[in-house]
């Protein structure tokens, strides 16, 4: 018996149909998840304070929008339990500050609510220049692609803002 085309491709046909099912079963970003560290009202905390941090504004929708609270979250889930401690004390010392004490706080980088603004700060930028918002819409990256020439940048000498 000879091997058609048909017959060569028949096993990968089956696995691209089990990827696609399985692909489906992945949440969207707008799909709700549950929290694996923050209890509700954390979460909303981190979700207003990440939005301070990169507020939406007409270049860009903002840290809401990335789902960066939702990145926060992830991350502390996996981080080890001095982390977590400290970002829960941070947290319960900012829990209702006005704006003026969080950037009091901020210039306190010894206290817990100074050491979580430096470090919100941080996971914030990460969580949205690593999410499909900052990454793609907001620098324009399109993927790994192999290049045929390296042609450098086109701006002049001093040109980048």
């Amino acid at each position: 018996m000879s091997v058609t085309r048909r017959t060569a491709l028949a096993p990968l046909s089956a696995a691209l149909l089990a990827a696609q099912h399985h692909l489906a079963q992945i949440p969207s970003p707008q799909t709700p998840r549950r929290l694996s560290f923050f209890t509700p009202e954390e979460y909303k905390l981190v979700e207003r304070l990440a939005e301070l941090i990169l507020p939406a504004d007409e270049h860009s929708p903002g840290a809401t929008e990335a789902g960066v609270a939702a990145y926060i979250d992830l991350v502390l889930s996996y981080s080890p339990p001095a982390r977590r401690k400290g970002f829960r004390e941070g947290l319960a010392a900012l829990a209702g500050s006005p704006a003026e004490a969080l950037a009091a706080a901020e210039k306190q980088p010894g206290t817990p609510a100074g050491l979580l603004l430096v470090e919100l700060k941080k996971l914030t930028l990460i969580g949205y220049y690593t999410s499909e918002i900052g990454l793609r819409r907001e620098l324009g990256y399109q993927g790994n692609a192999a290049l045929a020439s390296f042609p450098g940048c086109p701006h002049a000498a001093g040109a980048h803002r």
